[in-house]
């Protein structure tokens, strides 16, 4: 799914934990620094691990709080 993503005419630049993340900081730190400085976007792909997930859980709640009136696109 990440490269069918990365590859298409929308040029999407996909944040990927194990990719993208340097290990030595807290890691609740190091994904909202990412949310907030580096996305435009945030696409959630809703699948039984993402609803388990207390850091998928963070991580929504989180990018929703830095614009709070903002519409969700479904």
């Amino acid at each position: 799914m990440i490269q069918q993503l990365e590859q298409t005419d929308h040029k999407l630049k996909l944040c990927v934990f194990d990719r993208n993340v340097l290990p030595g900081s807290c890691v609740w730190t190091i994904t909202s620094e990412l949310i907030e400085k580096r996305c435009k976007r945030m696409v959630v792909v809703i699948s039984d691990e993402y609803l388990d997930s207390d850091a998928c859980d963070f991580q929504t709640k989180f990018a929703l709080s830095l614009c709070p009136g903002k519409s969700l696109s479904w």
